[in-house]
């Protein structure tokens, strides 16, 4: 029996380092979602044959997907540090701003 390879979605893909990582241990993509247009632009020249869609995660809908994904990965790092530097920055009442949404 052939190996079946795994399948995973990446969401906040960025410029596609974890994907190759993942597509390096074994993985074929089903979707890499990605806000940005230049990382868009970088993955499809690099990686033509990965399913690039160049949507925000909000509005991105996962349903067509549904039991056939091993793996749902995503580094929300743009994320995490715009919330750190106003983390760093209080407003001006002195109360820490917390980030409710993603772009």
């Amino acid at each position: 029996m052939a190996d079946v390879p795994l399948t995973s979605i990446e969401i906040c893909a960025g410029a596609g380092g974890q994907a190759l990582g993942l597509e390096q241990a074994g993985f074929r993509h089903a979707a890499l979602v990605e806000i940005d247009p230049h990382a868009c632009a970088s993955l499809r020249v690099n990686r033509p044959y990965w399913n690039t869609l160049e949507e925000s995660v909000t509005d991105w809908n996962a349903t067509a997907f549904r039991g056939r994904i091993d793996l749902f990965a995503g580094t929300l790092l743009s994320f995490v540090e715009e919330v750190s530097i106003l983390q760093r920055r209080p407003a001006k009442t002195g109360r820490v701003v917390y980030v409710s949404g993603y772009r």
